[in-house]
């Protein structure tokens, strides 16, 4: 365990040592997402596929990444420097290795280049899976963007329910 006998508070006092540390040595962590079988999981009710207004997919990580505009965090680096957005990255390993889930990153399209995906919420969780090596990724849509994303990105089959 990487994050042993540390709480997610210690976590922001250790910045530089999680950043001195080689991308290696997070190998073992594996992303737990809160849907599918654990989307009883899910922290945010408005994304419950049960609500009505959201439906989840899977889509490839790496063609995600390459399509998706970033608003805080820059994709080309696990840890950035920046304080605000490492601390999310780290506390979302924290959470996947003390055996907790995260909510799927809530998307849609960028209102500046309808070619592009953009975040509600969800982008610094996908730099922790993408660096992690996950080959998949599961996203909130609202319902009523899935059409215009699909052009744009390809959405795989995700039972959620």
């Amino acid at each position: 365990m990487i994050f042993k006998n540390i709480n997610k508070g210690e976590v922001r006092n250790n910045l530089n040592y999680f950043r001195s540390l080689p991308l290696a040595a997070f190998d073992h962590i594996h992303p737990r997402w809160a849907c599918g079988n654990h989307i009883d999981k899910l922290l945010s009710s408005e994304l419950n596929p049960h609500a009505g207004n959201y439906a989840f997919h899977y889509v490839d990580i790496t063609e995600f990444i390459k399509k998706a505009h970033f608003l805080d965090v820059n994709p080309e680096k696990f840890l950035s420097g920046d304080d605000r957005s490492d601390f999310r990255i780290l506390t979302t390993l924290w959470q996947w290795e003390h055996g907790g889930y995260v909510d799927p990153p809530d998307i849609g399209p960028f209102w500046q280049d309808k070619s592009k995906i953009t975040f509600a919420d969800g982008q610094h969780r996908t730099i922790a899976a993408y660096y992690l090596n996950a080959l998949q990724l599961p996203v909130a849509i609202h319902k009523t963007l899935i059409e215009e994303i699909r052009p744009n990105l390809t959405l795989y089959a995700c039972k959620c329910l």
